[in-house]
């Protein structure tokens, strides 16, 4: 089955058009092998010889193997991650392109692709940066002098984040005065942008550390340390 027919025609999500075009495939192959064995009139019998020492080792093999089908079939029906989210896992972050029998596929910003075993994402924290909404809070902490009243700065720090491309309008950025330092008074910048595997939260944060440092050097002054 076609992924792309199964989405128009059919209506089915690409996560679950996915799995069942790979389950098809499973099926026919198993199949298409009995079909053989009996056109060949090899009886299926004839391996029966092959019998503990066999069993056993598949049984070790099988088990991995089982877990990660089953932790698959878990995720079809669970959905805690669907194909197209950005997630986070075994410090992997990165977009899901398929999710399989046995694997997920996991594509970095970098367009490394990284394969996961399916029971990884149950057993382990599964981080899902899109799972119910593609935008997210993000903050940064800016040391500033006393040399400026606080509103001024706040009214700045604002401006400022209002400014960058990818910081969202709505909801505006937020500023906080955190607390008030031995040299310096600390303020949070809250700002909110949109998820996505070619959006770097910690390059936008230092392109406004850098704006930051540009307009307080304009206005005579010097960030301090936020520590």
């Amino acid at each position: 089955m076609n992924n792309r027919l199964a989405v128009t025609r059919l209506g089915m999500a690409m996560d679950v058009a996915n799995l069942v075009r790979q389950w098809s495939q499973a099926l026919l192959i198993t199949f298409l092998i009995v079909l053989s064995f009996s056109w060949a009139k090899i009886p299926l019998t004839i391996f029966a010889f092959l019998g503990g020492a066999f069993a056993i080792g598949v049984g070790f093999g099988a088990q991995t193997l089982l877990k990660n089908i089953i932790s698959g079939i878990l995720l079809l029906i669970e959905r805690p991650m669907r194909v197209g989210d950005l997630i986070e896992a075994d410090n992997v972050r990165g977009r899901v392109t398929s999710i399989g029998l046995r694997s997920s596929t996991i594509r970095d910003t970098k367009g490394t692709e990284t394969l996961i075993p399916n029971s990884s994402f149950l057993e382990r924290a599964l981080t899902n940066w899109t799972y119910s909404s593609r935008v997210g809070r993000f903050s940064l902490r800016v040391g500033a002098p006393y040399d400026m009243g606080a509103q001024q700065i706040m009214n700045l720090l604002s401006a400022l984040a209002l400014q960058h491309p990818k910081v969202m309008k709505q909801p505006p950025p937020q500023v906080l005065l955190e607390e008030f330092g031995t040299q310096a008074r600390i303020f949070s910048v809250n700002y909110w942008h949109e998820i996505s595997p070619d959006v770097d939260p910690s390059g936008i944060a230092s392109e406004l550390r850098f704006a930051i440092e540009q307009k307080f050097a304009e206005a005579g002054l010097k960030v301090l340390p936020a520590a």
